[in-house]
């Protein structure tokens, strides 16, 4: 069985240049849950400065480091690095939001979390509205 080539999915989606990359969750449609698991792969190890998160409104605004894994890696003279990108994780609406986030084996800053995961909760299914987005990951502490 011929597995999809993610890079190549990413560069015909979004184009072979390191840019700015808008994506919508398409909410009230069956591809929801399919938009949601691309969303979590968009920022999968992505690592977020709490601190500056910040909720105005209904509009959660989420500063993140992405690596970007479909550039490929970075040849230094002693090892191997990804790509980085500063990027905003934008999510509408919000009415509130609480951190759900294990301490990790990685070695983070002070208030820095690591996203390992974007998904839905269990009361998205059935759901006409009010329903719950998860971003998890490690933590610091």
């Amino acid at each position: 069985m011929k597995q999809p080539d993610f890079t190549e999915i990413y560069h015909s989606t979004f184009g072979s240049t390191p840019r700015r990359v808008d994506y919508s969750i398409r909410f009230g449609t069956p591809n929801s849950p399919h938009d949601i698991q691309f969303l979590s792969s968009l920022v999968h190890d992505a690592t977020i400065d709490k601190d500056r998160v910040l909720l105005r409104g209904q509009r959660l605004t989420v500063p993140i480091i992405r690596e970007c894994w479909e550039f490929g890696l970075i040849d230094r003279e002693d090892y191997l690095e990804p790509y980085v990108s500063p990027a905003m994780l934008s999510l509408f609406p919000v009415e509130e939001y609480e951190w759900r986030f294990k301490t990790g084996d990685y070695p983070l800053q002070d208030g820095e979390l690591m996203i390992q995961s974007v998904y839905l909760g269990e009361d998205f299914w059935g759901a006409r509205s009010g329903f719950t987005v998860v971003v998890a990951g490690d933590s610091d502490a």
